[in-house]
């Protein structure tokens, strides 16, 4: 499975790697700290170039923005999407 994994702090990649090592291989989990470079590697790589992608994660609060703004965001353009889950 590929993951991207917004987080506040890159130091915690190790431990978030090892939680989800029933999920996904450790190399194919992105991690970025702001919903700009997350929108940036959406588009770049997932849109431009269509590698896969099977599910965005992100921890609450990113550099003063939650997380509920930036799936707005995703989920006004359904054309760029085929699916998007509700936040747990």
């Amino acid at each position: 499975m590929r993951i991207l994994f917004i987080l506040n702090n890159f130091w915690e990649t190790d431990t978030i790697r090892n939680a989800l090592a029933d999920l996904a291989e450790k190399d194919s989990i992105y991690f970025v700290d702001s919903y700009f470079e997350a929108e940036t590697f959406i588009n770049k790589r997932i849109v431009d170039k269509q590698e896969p992608l099977d599910l965005i994660i992100s921890q609450n609060k990113i550099g003063g923005e939650i997380a509920l703004d930036f799936l707005n965001k995703l989920s006004a353009e359904p054309t760029r999407i085929y699916q998007i889950a509700t936040l747990i």
